[in-house]
């Protein structure tokens, strides 16, 4: 009887750890579209840039302030590469941990499925 309820622990832990799973995979996956969706408007804005170079008409103040944005625009570029990087990372990263959890289970669960009943 000990052995029928652990098990049934067991399935309860697993499909835990099933449904955390997807709702963590959605989660990041919806980040990282919405921070791949940043980094183009960001790339957006630095293929625009060469035009506002164009309309600063050699004033060395204007070409200041748009070389500044243009430093500001390639951090913010970098940053954002890195971090859906980053994303992609941490999202195989807890993938194979669930899946090494479950596998864990499974293994405790196949054990006691053998295990001689014990009352």
């Amino acid at each position: 009887m000990i052995n029928a309820v652990r098990i049934c622990e067991i399935e309860d832990e697993i499909l835990k750890i099933q449904r955390e799973q997807e709702e963590t995979e959605q989660c990041l996956s919806k980040r990282q579209r919405e921070e791949k969706h940043s980094h183009e408007d960001v790339r957006d804005s630095l293929r625009r840039i060469a035009r506002e170079f164009e309309a600063c008409h050699y004033d060395r103040q204007l070409i200041s302030l748009v070389e500044e944005k243009y430093r500001l625009l390639l951090n913010a570029e970098r940053d954002c590469g890195d971090f859906v990087i980053e994303l992609g990372k941490e999202q195989e990263r807890l993938k194979l941990k669930c899946e090494s959890d479950i596998e864990d289970l499974e293994q405790e669960k196949q054990i006691l499925e053998v295990m001689p009943i014990c009352t």
